[in-house]
This record gives structure tokens, sequence and C-alpha cells, in this order.
């Protein structure tokens, strides 16, 4: 099976690392974060950084001839516990009963940047 390297060319500089690899029906998408195609952060808020994360994964998965529907698992890095309800509502606006992907939930010390809030990482079956 090809392995096939997405990259989106209005997400920011090069990073260093593959945004997204679909092999066959399944997207891996990489730790997505709140930055914006010049490679800034999004706000300080969380509410920007998880639309802005969200859009990046829009984003990566319409290169595949997808959409959010095709998620089956989501992994979210939170720095604040108490920004989980925030976090919650905002998924709920991208995400759709029955369409809903399984979900894990990890609150973290910190991210790769101090100004950082949120990263989801996702998988997608295209075949779904």
């Amino acid at each position: 099976m090809a392995i096939q390297r997405i990259d989106p060319q209005n997400q920011g500089p090069n990073r260093g690392f593959i945004p997204a690899i679909r092999t066959g029906n399944i997207v891996f998408i990489s730790g997505q974060v709140g930055k914006d195609n010049t490679g800034s952060v999004v706000g300080s808020d969380i509410s920007s950084q998880t639309h802005q994360t969200f859009d990046n994964i829009k984003e990566i998965l319409q290169l595949c001839g997808a959409n959010l529907e095709n998620i089956v698992k989501l992994t979210v890095f939170l720095t604040h516990t108490e920004d989980m309800d925030s976090f919650r509502k905002i998924r709920a606006e991208y995400f759709n009963s029955p369409a809903l992907p399984t979900s894990t939930l990890v609150v973290v010390s910190a991210l790769a940047q101090p100004e950082l809030k949120v990263e989801v990482e996702a998988i997608a079956d295209l075949g779904y």
C-alpha cells in the first residue's frame, strides 16, 4: 500500500514533520494546534485556538477528499482543566451526532510552545 504525505502549503512554514499521512483509506493527522497560515498562534484564548485547530484538521481532510465525519478517533491535549467545558462546546460545533468520533482528552502541563492551549491528533477512515 502506498503512503501519501499530506502537507498543506498554507499552514505555515516547514515544521520539520508531515501534518498527515494517508495509507489506503486511513489518514493519520499529526497534532494540530491553533496556528494560522503564517505559523502564528491565533489568540491567547481556548476558543480562538480550538477553532483554528479544527479548521486546520478540516483543511487536511479536504485535501484527502474527506471531511470531519470521516474522523474515527481524536486525541486532545489541553493545558488547563478549566478549558474543558469551552473546548467541548466548540468541538460540538464541528461534530454532530451520530457522526461523533471516539475521543480521549488529556490534560498536560505544557505543549511545544508556552502560549498553546490545545493540540488535537486525529485518525480518519476515508472508507467510512
